[in-house]
């Protein structure tokens, strides 16, 4: 990847769009979908913004069903 490609995501990743990021670097490398966002993630590390977690829809799932779970058990 060129230096000015890298300079365009980087701006990409300052100014909040991460998904942009990761379509240009899938446009300029050829890398898989979880590869472009994996490089994308490092290179905002490198630049020192935070990384979401990796928590996914199943954590977000788990965590529904034991606050309903909570509730459930409060009501009783």
């Amino acid at each position: 990847m060129d230096e000015a490609t890298e300079q365009e995501i980087a701006a990409l990743l300052q100014s909040g769009k991460k998904l942009a990021a990761v379509k240009r670097y899938r446009e300029a490398t050829g890398a898989s979908l979880s590869a472009s966002k994996e490089a994308v993630e490092r290179m905002a590390q490198r630049q020192g913004q935070p990384v979401a977690s990796r928590i996914g829809c199943l954590g977000v799932v788990v965590a529904v069903v034991v606050a309903l779970q909570a509730i459930a058990v409060s009501l009783v």
